[in-house]
């Protein structure tokens, strides 16, 4: 009983994914506020800070604001919607891959700082250090253009511009669990749809009942353009009583970034979250 009850909570955790619409097309390489959360003056102040940022150092750091995840990425953790959306836009140096994401999600409330992929690991702790002392404590009164502001400000002095100089990221003082729970975190951020691809091979057949005998195809169905998505259909077939359904989910996304000054940068899934 206890095995099955495990089961039950990874399929749980690793539903099967559905179609999403495309990311947004980004408007500027510095701001992106969709969800209008900056009136014009906190708007250009903001901006501004971007606009030094990359010209005293080359680093290329965008806000971002959206209601909720669900519409673009439901089937994702915010890890892998973040990694997505810089690597789908093309955020910081192609090279370098030293751009940073600050991704603002209200009605989830919840946020993220999303790294390139230059930057070691060492400068999640400071990514998180800043969201907790800057972001998160407007963000829970509903301050959102204050807490950007601060947000942005912050992360600029403590880790873009730090950065660019060649330091190191400050030293933490996590302790051993702290450690273990981030290693394991990023094991299931890898194994994320093997895992869920085993569950539901563990689930019991809705016609006939039998456990074990789901098997799992996935076919690509369409590859991604500067209009479409990248899409896949995924197909549970049972061996015993020959039940078979299907579902689409998405691959990744692409949406049109040519034209908005973004450098080609990706990430490698580094960064911190808050939730608030």
């Amino acid at each position: 009983m206890m095995r099955h009850f495990l089961f039950a909570i990874i399929v749980c955790l690793f539903p099967m994914a559905s179609i999403a619409q495309p990311y947004p097309s980004p408007i500027s390489p510095h701001v992106n506020d969709f969800v209008q959360l900056l009136d014009t003056e906190d708007l250009a102040e903001v901006r501004g800070m971007l606009n030094s940022l990359k010209a005293d150092t080359g680093i290329q750091m965008t806000v971002v604001t959206l209601e909720r995840q669900a519409p673009y990425a439901p089937d994702e953790t915010l890890e892998e919607f973040a990694a997505n959306l810089l690597n789908d836009w093309g955020i910081g140096d192609a090279t370098r891959n030293d751009g940073i994401l600050v991704l603002v999600l209200p009605d989830d409330r919840a946020m993220r700082i999303e790294l390139g992929a230059g930057y070691d690991a060492s400068w999640n702790n400071e990514a998180g250090r800043v969201i907790d002392r800057s972001y998160l404590p407007s963000f829970r009164s509903d301050k959102y253009a204050r807490g950007i502001k601060n947000g942005v400000a912050d992360t600029i002095a403590l880790l873009a511009r730090p950065y660019a100089k060649g330091q190191p990221a400050p030293k933490s003082n996590n302790s051993p669990l702290v450690f273990i729970v981030g290693l394991f975190a990023a094991v299931a951020f890898t194994f994320r749809r093997w895992l869920g691809d085993r569950a539901s091979k563990l689930c019991k057949c809705p016609s006939c009942m039998h456990r074990g005998a789901l098997r799992i195809r996935r076919k690509t169905t369409r590859n991604a353009s500067s209009t479409a998505k990248r899409s896949g259909r995924k197909t549970l077939h049972c061996t015993r009583c020959d039940h078979s359904e299907s579902s689409n989910y998405v691959i990744n996304h692409r949406s049109d970034s040519k034209n908005c000054g973004f450098g080609g940068g990706r990430s490698s899934g580094g960064g911190a979250s808050g939730r608030w």
